[in-house]
């Protein structure tokens, strides 16, 4: 058990130090080593994020008044791949914000309203347990904001830092202890973003962000603010895969490793039974 339990922990830091290799610019060659040798151009990180907050206007158009997005006005912990640049999270998205605090009632049949508890594992999120609220409600509260496939749930209260990709097309919302990120479609992958999110770049600035009561909680603002690398669009896509290949082995050993402790657990009871009956 003991070994076993060493096993998992060493997992655990083997997923840290894939993430931060990921976004650090060490998983993967940079777009600007493969451009050398290849003997062509590449459109660099800052390039992207001017194409990105372009696209951002277009988006924004019809629904009032446009806010430009801060720049940053912090820097990472290590240096920059060459092509890469920095950009807030604000720059990224259209929309970060949560709904009303006001908690609807439960009914019995409804629209599914998640909050952390409904997170499990790595990516999972329980709409099957999740607690059920009115249509009536559920309306009400996507006035300010609604969940959709494509958009970013970062635990903001309580349990925070949890990172979940929405990925279905049915009706949900989110408590207000979850904060949803809206990046600007079809300019950057959704999944290298989730990918920073849970990185030690964005997890350092959360702690330093967090507000400690008897419920921590982080404000949208500081995660409006927070600094995230951008590399070149063909690196980010080269990055989520790697990354992906290299947790997906780390997964498939953890159900390992899960099995083993049950059985040793079991074992453990079986011993005490025996025991306790001699």
């Amino acid at each position: 058990v003991a070994n076993l339990q060493r096993v998992k922990a060493n997992l655990k830091r083997y997923k840290a130090s894939v993430l931060k290799d990921a976004v650090e610019g060490r998983l993967v060659p940079t777009e600007a080593e493969l451009a050398r040798r290849e003997g062509r151009a590449f459109e660099t990180g800052e390039q992207l994020l001017e194409r990105i907050l372009e696209e951002r206007r277009d988006q924004w158009k019809g629904r009032g008044k446009y806010r430009e997005p801060a720049a940053p006005n912090d820097v990472v912990s290590f240096s920059l791949p060459e092509g890469w640049s920095l950009g807030t999270l604000d720059q990224l998205h259209l929309q970060i914000a949560d709904v009303d605090h006001k908690m609807p009632r439960a009914v019995d049949v409804g629209v599914p309203y998640v909050s952390t508890k409904d997170f499990f594992g790595d990516e999972g999120i329980n709409f099957k347990g999740a607690k059920r609220i009115s249509t009536e409600d559920f309306e009400a509260l996507c006035r300010k904001v609604r969940p959709e496939n494509g958009d970013i749930l970062l635990s903001r209260y309580g349990t925070i830092g949890e990172v979940r990709l929405v990925t279905t097309d049915e009706p949900f919302q989110a408590s207000y202890s979850v904060a949803i990120l809206k990046p600007v479609r079809e300019q950057i992958p959704v999944s290298f973003l989730a990918t920073v999110l849970r990185s030690d770049v964005v997890i350092s600035q959360i702690k330093r962000d967090v507000r400690a009561t008897a419920q921590p909680d982080l404000g949208l603002a500081h995660i409006r603010q927070f600094v995230v690398p951008i590399p070149p669009i063909g690196e980010q896509k080269r990055i989520v895969a790697e990354t992906d290949r290299c947790l997906s082995i780390v997964r498939g050993v953890e159900a390992e490793v899960d099995v083993n402790l049950k059985r040793a657990q079991a074992l453990r009871q079986s011993v005490l039974r025996s025991a306790f009956r001699a």
